[in-house]
């Protein structure tokens, strides 16, 4: 691994270039403070001096004397002059940047990916995870100056004696802090304390008014917060509690209404003896919970309802808390609601919901789960909807997706109350069976219905549905998968910076298998890896059993990605009651399986296992996947499931492609490859290819070439076994001299007058030329010259 303050990032190459190609023209690096201008100059120059250009840098123009500006003014010409800033250029230096007209590059912020790559040798080694990044970017605000510094305390952190977190960021003792605070004025006093706490929470709304002087930022807050004592703490909190007690109403921003609460909730934690509940907190609690749930800040929602419950014993508090704990691992706490309103049915029912979700995904006992709620449905007159709602949840879950619709698909909408929590079991289903448009029908008709629908269709989870049925189908137009690369980049980026291993886990699973599927290998077993991690944090080990079979997929098809037995040990022993996309982990196994060099009959049986499932279970798309898989490896393909309403270009594609001819094939893969599920595009184009070789060899040759194109976009190389091309062409001296000479323009008559050779020969030479590469005419040969570099056999 890189270590973290030697990675080069992309702005460093490109002043680099510039330094080279601009005729000794000066180059000025700006960016905010903490943007790390100073570091970029230094770094590029280091660069250059290794190319034996010296370069003349000045990481910092504020600190330039008067000397040093006349020696400037007499390089100017006779060297290469790197000059840095992260501020303003001062008044005093105007003339000299007038003077010197040097070319200006601004540092840009970085982003989730080269913030990873600073951090990954700060990590004992290891790569970094996606949660310590995303810390360190918001911590930062992404300025590449703050993170090299962040980079470089952590591996002072992790030497002998130090700390080691692989998720959290931690910044006590940070040393640039400490100098910045030494030269700020005031740095001591409260108001920096309370900045630094509001700051570092995001609750920017209070930090404005009491943003300290002398240029401490982001990365300060941080570091002061982190190594604050706990009584000072506690006086912060109760100063920005009492702040946010004066602030207008509707002027914090709802995930600041939920970070005030859960400071009320730390007060009254921190403290030795049971604190009564105030009226203000009271006010901050009661928004807060309500918030956390429309924003789907689900840890929150518990903590709240939980000190609202525990100081006033009402049945809505205990609603509150029985909701949150369907997402925890089981605990006595359900027992002791019940216990305190044994006549109140909503608590009644909201309870039996979360115990029969601990039931499925925790004690795996999809039985009594089911039992369980229809014991309850039995005995109670209202609220009886939630319990219907996790009878379908548990169908969904063990694979029935026809089960969800016939018990909840007719039920008619309330008016005026929250979307149901159905309406994502329906979606589901419908997804399994390949019903993309009826799923994005059945969300645009609620959001119809209701304005305010309410925590089960907030709109990050209403756009992070449509994303997962995108991706699954397939946008028609490139700019519609420019868009949905975005969204999803967004959405779990969005779901690490709050923490919650829910959302991380669901988001982590569908970018990863975005990724995937257009070879972008690297970023999606990242992806995949932390969405694993974040599921069964989340107590859904079955759930996490999706993104790792999408893992091991990818590491059976890519070469460099090594694949862990234990990981294929838990997809082939599932120790859980989910049964929602078994059939993708069947497949998996099958690709791994063949992947390691097992025989074909035993690699069909995994794939007949894999399309039994999703006949069962009714996965329309995963069954037409399989059936391709069987296809490709030879043996004839089973039928897979199908749906009326089943649709998609995706699903278009594969039924194309299941048709078997050769022609067929090529449309197939053609069209995966334009929807950016491009590995397994080519994987059907190196069939249909294999299937021309004899009969139509130059069509073959072509459909390569295509293959060849594509898989150089690829993260890794795909591995032998996935795609066996022929070699490519190789030319001869004097064929590349025609096929050069071709290209240019020259013609038949001109190529032999300058070779010395006869017409005859040249139209030899260039037919041998057209038969090995698959072309046909001036065009497609320079292409093919400007796609491929040089091929000759001989000089």
């Amino acid at each position: 691994m890189p270590d973290p303050v030697r990675h080069r990032p992309t702005v460093v190459d490109e002043i680099v270039d510039l330094a080279r190609r601009a005729s000794r023209r000066p180059v000025l690096v700006r960016s905010p403070p903490g943007g790390g201008a100073s570091w970029v100059v230094r770094t590029a120059a280091d660069t250059l001096n290794a190319a034996e250009i010296h370069a003349i840098v000045v990481p910092s123009l504020s600190a330039l004397d008067a000397d040093a500006q006349l020696e400037l003014r007499a390089r100017r010409r006779t060297h290469v002059l790197l000059l840095g800033t992260e501020d303003d250029v001062p008044p005093r230096l105007a003339a000299l940047v007038d003077y010197l007209r040097p070319q200006v590059v601004d540092v840009p912020a970085l982003g989730l990916d080269e913030v990873r790559l600073f951090l990954d040798a700060a990590v004992d080694g290891e790569p970094c995870t996606d949660e310590l990044a995303s810390n360190v970017l918001v911590a930062t605000e992404g300025r590449l100056g703050d993170v090299v510094d962040v980079a470089a305390h952590l591996v002072s952190a992790r030497r002998p004696g130090g700390t080691d977190a692989a998720r959290s960021l931690r910044l006590c003792g940070f040393a640039p802090t400490a100098a910045r605070l030494a030269e700020a004025p005031g740095a001591a006093d409260g108001t920096t304390a309370r900045w630094a706490v509001a700051t570092a929470e995001r609750v920017a709304t209070l930090a404005v008014g009491y943003r300290p002087a002398g240029g401490l930022r982001a990365v300060d807050a941080v570091a002061i917060r982190d190594s604050m004592d706990p009584a000072t703490r506690r006086d912060v909190l109760q100063a920005l509690c009492e702040e946010a007690r004066a602030v207008e109403a509707g002027a914090l921003t709802p995930d600041e209404q939920v970070t005030v609460a859960a400071w009320w909730c730390e007060l009254a934690a921190s403290s030795e003896v049971d604190v009564p509940l105030t009226g203000p907190e009271l006010q901050a609690l009661l928004a807060g919970v309500l918030v956390a749930a429309d924003v789907g800040r689900w840890d929150a929602v518990g903590r709240l309802a939980t000190r609202l419950w525990r100081t006033t014993r009402v049945p809505q508090a205990a609603v509150g808390v029985a909701a949150a704990l369907a997402r925890s691992a089981p605990t006595p706490l359900l027992d002791e609601l019940l216990a305190a309103h044994p006549d109140d049915e909503l608590v009644r029912v909201t309870a039996t919901f979360s115990r029969a979700l601990w039931l499925l995904y925790v004690d795996h006992r999809p039985d009594a789960a089911r039992q369980l709620l229809e014991t309850v449905l039995e005995t109670v007159s209202t609220h009886r909807e939630l319990c219907e709602d996790g009878l379908a949840t548990v169908d969904l879950h063990t694979g029935d997706p026809d089960a969800v619709e016939r018990r909840v698909g007719d039920r008619p909408p309330t008016p005026g109350a929250p979307t149901s929590f159905a309406l994502h079991a329906l979606a589901l289903a419908d997804l399994a069976r390949g019903r993309h448009a009826r799923v994005l029908g059945r969300l645009d008709d609620e959001l119809e219905r209701s304005l305010h629908p309410g925590m089960n269709l907030t709109a990050d989870r209403y756009r992070f549905v449509r994303s997962l049925v995108s991706s699954r189908s397939g946008g028609a137009e490139p700019d519609e998968r420019t868009e949905l690369s975005e969204e999803l980049r967004r959405l779990y980026e969005g779901a690490l910076r709050r923490g919650d291993d829910w959302n991380i886990g669901w988001t982590g699973w569908v970018a990863g298998q975005f990724d995937a599927r257009r070879g972008h290998s690297v970023s999606a077993s990242r992806r995949l890896r932390t969405a694993v991690d974040a599921f069964r944090r989340a107590h859904r080990p079955g759930f996490a059993d999706w993104p790792l079979a999408a893992a091991v997929a990818t590491a059976a098809l890519h070469e460099g990605a090594a694949v862990d037995a234990v990981d294929v040990d838990v997809l082939a022993d599932p120790r859980h009651a989910v049964r929602a996309e078994r059939a993708d982990a069947l497949l998996s196994l099958a690709m791994q399986a063949r992947s390691a060099g097992a025989g074909q009959a035993e690699v069909a049986a995994r794939l007949r296992e894999a399309l039994d499932v999703a006949c069962v279970q009714r996965e329309v798309l995963t069954g037409h996947l399989v059936a391709i898989e069987q296809l490709l490896l030879g043996v004839t393909p089973g039928a897979p499931p199908d749906d009326d309403a089943a649709d998609g270009p995706v699903l278009d594609a594969c039924r194309t492609a299941l048709a078997g001819s050769a022609d067929d094939l090529e449309r197939a893969g053609t069209e995966l490859v334009r929807l950016d599920w491009s590995v397994l595009g080519v994987r059907i184009l190196a069939r249909a290819a294999e299937r021309l070789r004899i009969d139509d060899p130059l069509r073959s040759t072509r459909l390569f070439q295509t293959i060849r194109t594509v898989v150089d976009g690829f993260d890794q190389p795909l591995r032998p076994w996935v795609v066996v091309t022929p070699t490519l062409p190789t030319l001869s001296a004097r064929e590349l001299q025609v096929a050069r000479g071709v290209a240019a323009g020259a013609s038949r008559d001109e190529l032999a007058a300058t070779l010395v050779v006869s017409r005859r020969t040249i139209d030899s030479h260039l037919q041998r030329v057209y038969a090995k590469l698959g072309i046909s005419g001036r065009a497609e040969l320079r292409d093919w010259l400007d796609d491929t570099g040089v091929r000759a056999g001989s000089d």
